[in-house]
């Protein structure tokens, strides 16, 4: 009775364990296949394997795991792309370093993007450029972001061209807590699906943002799985400073909103829709 008791016990707990690593190690990677809003939990702890990576030039001295995710994907079909990871409390710092590997194993990638802005070591207030909101996006220029919150960093990195066949890596650090994030993916190209695809099952989603680029009124148009909540939709700026609020009464189905840009400078600008359970950032260009 005690042999079988202790081997039930050390099954359950290998059964947790292997839960526990889901998307924690590059090997176990989440498969991202569609340009939809996936909600990613759960990132306690850094999987089976601590990953240090002295290669990542954008760190002081070489990157270092606390709390993370491991995403993947595959184009099918070449173009520009880029995404957004909006952690769900609002004042995380994520880091992130995107790979692009050559073969079919961990060993083998290539770092293309990394991001390391976050709060200066001694501050209290990290501001608004170098937490939050972070991914890539058009029109920014720089490949990599240093540690710390410098004058030039926005915590936005540069599209990315891709070429069809080519398959990449995120791994996403969370350095304030286990909190997880959303991820929202964008661009031309087409994503490569995998048997295992994870499920978006977003409650919310924009489907169109018209005209875009726009010179004056902006409509956006999104859709919602809950019946009713209050929501709020902002306007960020290239460097992630709100310049526009409204509150929205959204309800299930379609659900529309103008906004008068006619007044802003011509740039990039983020659209970021929030409810209580959700959040959506998508970009939009004032010419």
């Amino acid at each position: 009775m005690k042999i079988r008791f202790i081997a039930v016990v050390i099954a359950c707990l290998s059964f947790q364990l292997l839960q526990a690593q889901f998307g924690q190690d590059c090997e176990s990677a989440i498969k991202i296949c569609t340009q939809e809003q996936y909600k990613i939990t759960g990132m306690s702890g850094v999987g089976m394997m601590l990953e240090r990576d002295k290669n990542a030039h954008c760190f002081n001295s070489q990157f270092k795991e606390t709390n993370s995710k491991w995403l993947q994907f595959k184009i099918k079909e070449a173009g520009e792309l880029y995404f957004t990871i909006d952690p769900i409390t609002k004042t995380d710092d994520l880091d992130f370093i995107l790979y692009k590997r050559s073969i079919k194993d961990c060993l083998s990638k290539e770092i293309v993007r990394c991001m390391a802005s976050g709060l200066n070591l001694g501050s209290r207030n990290p501001g608004t450029r170098c937490a939050g909101s972070t991914g890539l996006r058009p029109y920014d220029y720089d490949i990599d972001e240093s540690t710390g919150c410098t004058d030039s960093n926005d915590n936005f990195l540069s599209s990315i061209i891709t070429n069809e066949g080519e398959e990449y890596l995120i791994l996403i650090n969370n350095y304030n807590n286990s909190d997880g994030f959303y991820f929202k993916m964008q661009g031309e190209a087409k994503l490569h699906s995998y048997d295992d695809c994870l499920d978006g099952s977003a409650q919310l989603t924009i489907s169109s943002i018209s005209p875009n680029p726009v010179s004056d009124v902006v409509r956006i148009s999104f859709q919602s799985d809950i019946q009713e909540e209050n929501g709020r939709i902002e306007l960020l700026d290239f460097n992630g400073k709100q310049v526009l609020i409204k509150s929205a009464l959204i309800t299930e189905g379609s659900n529309h909103i103008s906004i008068d840009m006619s007044d802003l400078p011509s740039g990039p600008y983020s659209v970021k829709l929030t409810t209580e359970g959700d959040t959506i950032v998508e970009t939009l260009i004032k010419i």
